[in-house]
């Protein structure tokens, strides 16, 4: 199953611990609109994979947010989340959350996140093989189509 959605920065806060926090960034970074892909699939290597890139009025807003990011994992995978290995694309961030021992339907997620000029690109992947390896050629993929469409 695929769904595309837009964003906007009420739909952005939901990612936040502190909503109202994350607007006022988001505000002050010139953030302008983000589009959301997720891609579906029962039973495969990757359950979930949701894709977003956003839009800034300048570079410096994106690396704004890819700050944020970089220091709210919690907000965006849950308190067991740590730092991992991001794919190999200049300035890539990444973290990783592991499935809770006592909590049957958790599941491995993978998130890397990079700018490219004014836009900030995420990827976020759950299911039974997500991580670098898995996530590498759809991040190459997406890093591709915004530079040739951004």
């Amino acid at each position: 199953m695929v769904h595309v959605s837009t964003l906007d920065a009420t739909a952005l806060s939901a990612d936040a611990l502190d909503p109202p926090s994350l607007v006022e960034l988001l505000k002050n970074a010139g953030f302008e609109v983000g589009r959301e892909g997720t891609f579906s699939s029962r039973g495969k290597a990757l359950t979930i994979v949701i894709t977003r890139v956003l839009r800034f009025d300048e570079p410096a807003g994106a690396a704004g947010y890819l700050d944020w990011l970089r220091s709210h994992p919690a907000d965006l995978l849950g308190s067991t989340t740590e730092v991992s290995d991001p794919p190999p694309i200049p300035a890539a961030i990444a973290f990783a959350h592991a499935p809770c021992a006592s909590c049957s339907k958790d599941t491995y997620w993978y998130f890397a996140a990079w700018t490219r000029g004014p836009y900030a690109v995420t990827l976020r992947a759950a299911g039974p093989h997500a991580g670098l390896a898995a996530a590498t050629p759809l991040a190459r993929a997406l890093d591709a189509s915004v530079r040739k469409d951004g």
